[in-house]
């Protein structure tokens, strides 16, 4: 499934699991938020988001972020001493690749 598919027709429904993802609780939105994101995409939802670990969890949103609007994130911050803004580009596949050098798998076909 391609990340176009997700977005068939289904407008509405993500930003239906948006305001689902906001209105829960803290500590619970990471997992509604992708529990949702698998189902919008047709992915098994197994095992569901609140039985893995938080690594497990983080890793995969990581994975369809980068998936959906592709490897790089952008980040910005502020050094609460100086006040010098720091600019950083990330690679997501590369920040979650397994231990043994093995590329992440993909979650979207």
């Amino acid at each position: 499934m391609s990340a176009g598919a997700m977005t068939g027709g289904g407008d509405r429904r993500l930003l239906d699991l948006w305001d689902r993802t906001g209105a829960a609780p803290m500590a619970a939105r990471p997992a509604v938020l992708l529990d949702g994101l698998r189902q919008l995409a047709g992915l098994p939802a197994d095992p569901p988001a609140d039985r893995m670990s938080i690594g497990q969890r983080d890793r995969a949103l990581m994975l369809l972020r980068a998936q959906l609007f592709g490897p790089q994130v952008a980040l910005q911050a502020d050094c609460p001493d100086c006040g010098q803004v720091f600019d950083l580009s990330l690679d997501l596949p590369r920040l979650v690749e397994e231990d043994d050098g093995a590329p992440p798998p993909a979650l979207l076909r």
